[in-house]
């Protein structure tokens, strides 16, 4: 929690300083995320290691066995999810400003396994260790309309749209930053789920 924390805080100053230069961002969206473990790429890039090393060893903790807990974050287990986690860690690193957004799944594409000479596919759960690196942004929801009749109604002028007979969901963002090595940037991963 600490360390997403930092991320956080490290992506809201960088936020704020490209904010003021007018700074063009740079959008990426995908399917695929295979981001992999983020604690140790996470403390790895943020050069404290050693620190959280020796703070752990204080209290008998292996920083390694911690490393060896978290489980692989990964949507997809394709080279198109390992290239969009390149992609975010090196926008990142070269300090560029950069969103990358897809669907928060509750299970991955697939899960390829071979059992008796065989590939079967299987469910691949996501987020296998919950949803630590996730942080929920309840202030960014929207309301979204699926399916049913879309209707045009001028008046005075001015098109409304109208829907009707449709499903209304709320979409809901949970960010997970995406840090870079010897940067200022935090890339940010903006993954959307519905809620009912």
């Amino acid at each position: 929690m600490t360390v997403r924390d930092m991320l956080t805080s490290k992506r809201n100053d960088f936020k704020h300083e490209v904010n003021k230069t007018e700074s063009k961002r740079v959008y990426y969206m995908c399917m695929e995320f295979l981001l992999g473990r983020s604690l140790k790429t996470s403390l790895g890039n943020l050069g404290l290691m050693e620190e959280y090393r020796e703070a752990l060893g204080e209290y008998g903790i292996d920083l390694n066995d911690m490393f060896e807990c978290e489980p692989d974050a990964g949507l997809g287990n394709g080279g198109l999810g390992r290239l969009a986690a390149c992609f975010m860690d090196s926008l990142a690193s070269l300090d560029y400003p950069a969103t990358g957004f897809s669907i928060c799944y509750e299970y991955g594409f697939f899960k390829q396994m071979i059992v008796d000479g065989i590939q079967v596919e299987l469910p691949d759960v996501w987020l296998p260790g919950g949803e630590v690196w996730l942080v929920p942004r309840t202030d960014r929801t929207y309301h979204i309309k699926m399916g049913g009749r879309v209707r045009e109604e001028w008046r005075e002028g001015h098109m409304e749209v109208i829907y009707e007979d449709c499903e209304e969901i709320e979409a809901v963002p949970y960010d997970m930053m995406v840090s870079g090595a010897d940067s200022k940037a935090v890339s940010r991963l903006r993954l959307w789920k519905a809620r009912d």
